[in-house]
This record gives C-alpha cells, sequence and structure tokens, in this order.
C-alpha cells in the first residue's frame, strides 16, 4: 500500500498512506502482543497495550459466544471476571476459541 501511494492524486496519497500506517500498526501490535492469553495453575493473564493483568481461576468465568455476522457463524471467547468482560476471537488467540476454552477447562483447578 505504501508504493501505491505514489501512484494516486495528491489527495488519494494521503488516503493511501494512512490506511498503510494503519495496517502497520495492527501488524506491530499482533506482533508485540503475543500471546494475549496465558493461563497457569495461578488463572489467566492477559496481555494487552496497557499491559498485563493476571485474572485467578476462583472469580473467572469462561464461556463461548456464537454469533451470525455477515452470513457465517462467529464464535468467540468471553472471560468474565467481576465487572471486566474480555472477549477474545480467533485472530486474538491464534486458535479456535472451542479449543482454547477446552484447554483452560484442562488447566482450571478441580476445586470449583
Amino acid at each position: 500500500m505504501t508504493g501505491l501511494g505514489f501512484t494516486v492524486d495528491p489527495t488519494g496519497r494521503w488516503l493511501v498512506w494512512a490506511a498503510a500506517g494503519m495496517l502497520y500498526a495492527i501488524a506491530a501490535m499482533d506482533i508485540f502482543l503475543r500471546p494475549r492469553l496465558r493461563a497457569d495453575a495461578a488463572g489467566v493473564t492477559v496481555r494487552s497495550l496497557s499491559g498485563q493483568r493476571t485474572f485467578p481461576w476462583l472469580a473467572l468465568e469462561a464461556r463461548l459466544r456464537r454469533i451470525q455476522r455477515f452470513g457465517r457463524s462467529v464464535t468467540t471467547l468471553e472471560l468474565d471476571h467481576d465487572d471486566t468482560l474480555i472477549i477474545f476471537g480467533r485472530r486474538e488467540l491464534g486458535a479456535d476459541p472451542e479449543e482454547v476454552l477446552r484447554q483452560l477447562s484442562d488447566l482450571r483447578p478441580a476445586s470449583r
């Protein structure tokens, strides 16, 4: 897209370069924020631009939500902790949300 910016008129050039800059920013976030979700015996750690937060298993509820979007079914993983709701899609997780929920269920201590 950056190269395409040189082939359009001056107004279009700025629009194309702005779109290219946004794509670079999204790619940088994907590179630097991986992994977004990490789980161990203590709980689940979520990374974001503002830092990382760890949620203990006892107060964490994980569930799947399926919605229709643009004519197809989209599955997301929802993590609910008190007043915090975090939603992950396939792109953020890098895997199928159903498989991630199964793995989280396996890691969760049996005392719950």
